[in-house]
């Protein structure tokens, strides 16, 4: 592998991403580092991003508000908190010298992977049939092209005790429907019901790819556009999720998604920790390519860096994904074989740039 698993997440590319919007800025002045932050301009005072626990102060409309890490990523908002309570509560989680600073990188120790390469899930009690579908197509793509398997508990619990999976098949993703959009915990959470939402109107577009971007978020992969190496800034009421890197990963957003390609790519555009005082541009939605954007964010399948970056978080096939395999393998292509269309349900073979 020529990425690390510490980097196993984040890829380089050539293409610059911004997020962008046509909202005048409200400015914030936060009085404890003396300095004014512009809307939607986040400053981490406790941890890192996509670190549970830590802490942020994030810019809305005027107003410095304060928030807490919990990477459950995608969903609509986080709830305010106090800083001053939150921090003080949330110290124990932090080594010492390593409680401020924006770092950017998400390590192994911020995330667990599922152990033995098994995710266990199970959907809830009154979850829409005809969506089914979507799942059976993700099941099917992180068996063709990655070493992880999702299995259903009752799976589960029909495969021999001595695999020992998804902690005696009690800790478990649970898919539901009732709450608006589409998220999901981040890793292993070493628990039952970790929370993953796949509301109806995730599947509108009649594509899998939604609810294989959540089984992405289950296995421990971030977003796409939060790579460090790019120039981005995001606005919360149009993006509420954390930052990563690769042009048409499943893990991206497109332009419905508030994310663009600047026209013009030389232009050094705020990050989300900065501002108008640092030299940078603040990027407005005139600043956005239509056309180069249109290559962001499909929903198909996985992409080929999708696929390798998984493969580094999850290198060998278990002997349990080869027990799964055996048992559950030619079934699961049975179930999902009508979604797939000349190999387009492949992250291998899909060129698809649909937002």
């Amino acid at each position: 592998m020529l990425f690390s698993q510490a980097y196993a997440i984040f890829f380089l590319c050539s293409f610059r991403l911004i997020f962008a919007t046509n909202i005048t800025d409200d400015h914030c002045y936060d009085a404890s580092r003396d300095l004014t932050m512009r809307h939607g301009e986040i400053h981490y005072i406790l941890g890192k991003p996509n670190a549970k626990h830590s802490i942020y102060r994030v810019c809305e409309d005027g107003q410095l508000k304060c928030r807490e890490e919990d990477l459950i990523l995608d969903q609509p908002t986080l709830p305010d908190i106090d800083c001053d309570d939150a921090v003080a509560q949330n110290k124990k989680y932090f080594k010492q010298g390593n409680l401020r600073g924006l770092g950017l990188m998400v390590r192994p120790e911020h995330i667990d992977i599922w152990p033995q390469n098994v995710i266990c899930y199970q959907v809830h009690q009154g979850f829409e049939s005809q969506y089914l579908k979507y799942i059976d197509a993700s099941v099917l793509e992180f068996q063709e092209n990655t070493n992880i398997r999702l299995i259903t508990t009752k799976q589960c619990k029909s495969l021999p005790r001595h695999y020992n999976l998804c902690g005696k098949c009690e800790n478990y993703v649970d898919v539901n429907y009732d709450q608006p959009g589409c998220f999901a915990l981040v890793g292993y959470g070493e628990r039952p019901k970790q929370i993953m939402n796949l509301h109806a109107d995730c599947f509108q577009d009649g594509e899998p790819g939604h609810a294989m971007h959540e089984f992405g978020h289950a296995a421990g992969l971030f977003h796409e556009h939060a790579h460090p190496h790019r120039k981005i800034i995001i606005i919360p009421r149009e993006l509420t999720v954390s930052r990563n890197n690769y042009i048409t990963s499943i893990m991206h957003y497109g332009a419905s998604g508030g994310v663009c390609l600047p026209k013009d790519m030389t232009a050094r555009f705020c990050d989300i920790d900065e501002n108008e005082s640092t030299g940078c541009r603040v990027p407005k939605q005139d600043d956005c390519d239509t056309e180069k954007t249109k290559k962001l964010g499909q929903r198909r399948a996985l992409s080929a860096k999708d696929i390798e970056s998984l493969h580094v978080l999850y290198p060998k096939k278990s002997k349990a994904v080869k027990a799964i395999d055996k048992k559950f393998a030619k079934k699961n292509r049975r179930k999902a074989q009508y979604l797939l269309k000349d190999g387009q349900a492949s992250g291998s073979t899909s060129t698809d740039d649909d937002d």
